[in-house]
């Protein structure tokens, strides 16, 4: 009977610590996403406030896009600041943008974001 007693108080601690490592485990993905999201609407709001040193400071030394075919957008050391605030004014004085299934997925290290994006020229609709 004693030892069924220890066995029972054993399974129940391993199952304990499973629980414990397992929300702290889950603890962590949430603060990934928590940041994730935070720099994704950083960079957005960047972009639409046309302050370009805030939009390209979340963006990844390599490029500041993935286009569908994989190819990386615009190269990071040779920007042109003025230029994409320009574009960025005109943009927001031309188009209404709205983001619409926003979704992130976190495996390791690798982070995707995935949206559709809807643009409406303001004068034709």
């Amino acid at each position: 009977m004693r030892s069924m007693v220890y066995k029972s108080v054993s399974v129940m601690f391993v199952v304990a610590i499973v629980i414990v490592f397992m929300a702290a485990h889950h603890e962590k993905e949430s603060d990934d996403l928590a940041s994730l999201k935070a720099t994704h609407n950083l960079h957005w709001k960047g972009w639409e406030s046309a302050d370009m040193e805030t939009h390209f400071s979340t963006v990844h030394p390599e490029g500041s896009g993935v286009f569908p075919n994989g190819d990386l957008a615009s190269d990071m050391k040779n920007l042109d600041y003025d230029g994409h605030r320009n574009s960025a004014k005109r943009w927001y004085e031309n188009f209404e943008v709205q983001m619409d299934n926003l979704n992130f997925n976190i495996q390791g290290n690798i982070a995707v974001g995935t949206y559709n994006q809807t643009t409406t020229n303001k004068e034709t609709g």
